[in-house]
């Protein structure tokens, strides 16, 4: 049952010791739990498939009685888990850094007076004030009215389409927008506790996959599908043809698995995505959701919001031209505007009244504008009579102008001017003409993207010409379109695809632009108001401006932080130098999962015996992971065009790379065999020292591309890490293993030979094979 308050006791709210009591009881405001983020990552780090069969080879060995060999296998454990646990603390640092600046105030009364506070901070039993434009933080009951109506839409909770007027003592659900007016609402519960918190408690687990998701999971179950083939061929030919016991049969099964896993695959991505998350950041651009950078980088077409977006917002009254001299077109607009509405329209006609010193009329019932009409109206008092004022755009309003009117409107819309119609009773009284000049920068901008192969569609409610005339301003070409020809029964299918302006639009034709473009191309959207939340939820990739709207900012993927909008640019070169990171690592991880266990099983099928130890093994894929981290911050030069992974390109080149890599590691055991008779002991350090280099030597490879490796070279810190690894691996080979150091020097050399060797073919596969 909801407590009812008295006037007084909402007017003064609660007080600040209150709230702090208040807050220690209920938490804050959060769907998400903040609180046991570290005992999550050590969940990650932990709980793995590959340290789950670690465990099981250690347990193995240890049965059997070695005691040495389950011990350095634990170890391995152990440093598996501090690389994945190290990288995850490092993630979830960078991650807690942006989070802590997507910070949304909401007006609070506490100790009697209203504060701005962040609105995870919100009690229950606190008093808040929401106005058109936000979302509403939490469960909340509407206690008071400010300007009216409160219309709102909670379709995201309810499931209706249509907003809702709000009447006092109703309830209203976390996510939900206001549309128009302004009131206080009372909270009542916040967090889990909302009915938006127990929905998403409900559907955390079942979250959609986007592209890279999709492409991990295809890249993790071909490798998976193909170790579980290899891995019962193994273990049949070792028990049943070798006689091997069944024990070391199962435990050397066990250890091949684990060199197939792609363990750190999915650590090292999201480390690549919040590398760039956190460098967009200082840009002022913040990254909601992670993997929208990945979407951004292959984003072929752009959404643009004009008004806001491309243009200022910032109208200025140019004129006010009069159709009926029987009534004052300004005092009639000034009637169907909202008193304190942050809407532009209203305040030029608000100031200009101010400034002609013109009063509004008595005004019986007022219904604000609506994106969906095009126009606000008020029923209004004129001589003792009730007429309905309405105030919106003149292609709506205006149902059969006549050739006067039509040629003053073209006058108009000649020089840019965005015109307003004003009606009594649908007699047109009056047209409003308003300017909203281009942001200083979206020429530049526009440019810009399009110079990086991207096509700007602008998308607007405003007439035609006016559409036409801000696009020539800002060199957008392209033909055009209005929302009347994009849905005649039966039109051209194409015509999305050959046109650059869309005019006359409303809310639902945006979100018809978006979706209908997405089946064939990656699109993004920019916007800043409730009116673009549709085409949001529709997007590959959605992006609030500077000046949005809370509810775009709650919806959007990106959020521009500071004005402009060549943040954007940087944005979309930074996260295509991130996908190019991506590539490389997918190259390199199926690479190296297709050579070393393919190696192990075409050398034991050909020679009858096992190459390398489970040992070796287990330190070979523990080792291979520890430099694949710095791909996150290696320099790569970004695409000039949108791309797509493309994973039939990847599988070839890394699968030839691999073959070529088995092939290089079966000559080296012939030629230990067959021509200096090393001993098979011997034979296995070498080995496993010529594995370790070579893996790590076809990073250098992979990141060239087109180029030889000494051409391109990677970052610092790259080649720190693989130089480092590999001197690790050459360390244990000459202490652990006790091999001598003149043949460490030879293991050098033709390890360096080979790497050269598969660098020149993999110059000849990414020039015939990439595109």
């Amino acid at each position: 049952m909801i407590e009812k308050k008295t006037e007084n006791e909402i007017l003064v709210g609660l007080t600040t010791s209150q709230a702090n009591l208040l807050l220690k009881k209920y938490g804050l405001n959060s769907v998400e739990n903040r609180s046991n983020v570290l005992l999550g990552i050590i969940k990650r780090a932990v709980i793995t498939p590959i340290n789950i069969m670690i465990l099981l080879a250690g347990i193995v060995s240890l049965i059997i009685g070695n005691s040495f060999d389950s011990l350095i296998i634990f170890i391995l454990l152990f440093l598996n888990i501090l690389i994945v646990f190290f990288q995850e603390f490092k993630a979830e640092k960078q991650l807690s850094s942006i989070h802590s600046k997507l910070v949304t105030n909401i007006s609070v009364l506490r100790d009697g007076s209203w504060s701005p506070i962040d609105f995870e901070k919100i009690v229950p039993s606190d008093i808040i004030c929401l106005k058109s434009g936000d979302t509403i933080p939490a469960d909340c009951k509407f206690v008071k009215l400010i300007h009216q109506p409160i219309i709102i839409d909670d379709s995201a909770i309810t499931g209706e389409s249509l907003p809702k007027e709000l009447q006092i003592n109703d309830l209203v659900y976390s996510s939900s927008i206001i549309r128009s007016g302004e009131g206080w609402f009372e909270v009542i519960s916040t967090g889990k506790s909302t009915k938006f918190g127990k929905l998403a408690s409900i559907v955390e687990t079942e979250k959609s996959h986007g592209n890279l998701e999709n492409i991990v999971f295809k890249v993790g179950t071909f490798l998976m599908i193909l170790g579980g083939v290899l891995l019962v061929l193994t273990f049949v030919y070792l028990n049943f043809y070798l006689s091997q016991p069944l024990y070391y049969s199962i435990l050397f099964s066990l250890t091949l698995l684990i060199s197939f896993i792609p363990t750190a695959m999915p650590a090292v991505v999201s480390t690549v995505l919040l590398t760039n998350a956190y460098d967009l950041s200082k840009e002022n651009i913040l990254v909601k959701r992670l993997s929208s950078t990945f979407d951004l980088s292959q984003m072929q077409i752009l959404s643009s919001d004009k008004t806001g977006t491309i243009t200022q917002n910032k109208l200025e009254l140019k004129s006010i031209e009069s159709l009926n001299n029987n009534y004052d077109a300004l005092q009639l607009a000034l009637s169907a505007c909202e008193t304190n509405s942050p809407d532009p329209i209203d305040q030029a006609i608000i100031n200009q009244a101010n400034k002609n010193k013109v009063k509004p009329l008595k005004v019986q019932k007022y219904f604000p504008y609506d994106s969906n009409t095009k126009f606000s109206y008020a029923e209004v008092m004129i001589d003792g009579t009730i007429h309905k004022v309405c105030k919106g755009a003149d292609y709506v309003l205006l149902k059969a102008p006549s050739e006067q009117i039509k040629s003053k409107q073209s006058e108009l819309y000649s020089k840019g001017y965005r015109v307003i119609a004003v009606t009594v009773d649908e007699i047109p009284v009056g047209l409003i003409s308003l300017y909203d000049p281009p942001r200083t920068d979206a020429k530049d901008f526009i440019s810009k993207l399009v110079g990086l192969g991207i096509q700007i569609k602008m998308v607007t409610g405003d007439s035609l010409p006016v559409a036409q005339t801000i696009a020539k301003e800002v060199n957008l070409t392209g033909s055009s379109v209005t929302r009347k020809e994009l849905n005649q029964p039966g039109g051209d299918p194409k015509l999305l695809e050959n046109n650059s302006i869309f005019a006359q639009t409303f809310p639902e034709d945006k979100y018809k632009i978006v979706s209908s473009l997405r089946k064939n191309y990656v699109v993004g959207v920019t916007g800043d108001g409730v009116n673009d939340i549709s085409a949001f939820k529709a997007s590959n990739v959605s992006i609030a401006v500077y000046n949005a709207v809370n509810a775009a900012k709650n919806f959007s993927d990106l959020i521009l932080t500071s004005p402009g909008l060549n943040q954007l640019s940087i944005a979309i070169n930074n996260s295509r130098m991130s996908l190019k990171r991506i590539e490389n690592f997918l190259i390199y991880r199926i690479s190296e999962n297709i050579r070393f266990p393919l190696f192990i099983v075409a050398s034991l099928f050909l020679f009858k015996s096992l190459v390398l130890t489970p040992i070796m093994v287990l330190l070979l894929t523990v080792v291979n992971d520890v430099p694949i981290f710095a791909i996150a911050t290696d320099t790569v030069t970004a695409y000039s065009n949108p791309r797509k992974i493309n994973l039939k390109e990847i599988f070839l080149i890394a699968s030839i790379l691999g073959v070529l890599g088995v092939m290089s590691s079966l000559f080296f055991v012939f030629i230990l065999l067959k021509i200096f008779n090393f001993p098979w002991v011997t034979l296995q350090i070498l080995l496993f020292l010529e594995l370790a280099l070579t893996g790590h030597f076809l990073l250098f490879a992979v990141h060239a591309r087109r180029k030889h490796w000494y051409e391109d070279l990677p970052s610092k810190t790259l080649l720190a890490a693989t130089i480092g690894t590999q001197l690790l691996a050459t360390i244990v080979s000459l202490l652990y293993f006790n091999i001598d150091f003149y043949l460490i020097v030879l293991i050098w050399v033709f390890s360096f030979l080979v790497f050269n060797f598969n660098d020149f073919i993999k110059t000849i596969l990414f020039k015939e094979i990439w595109i």
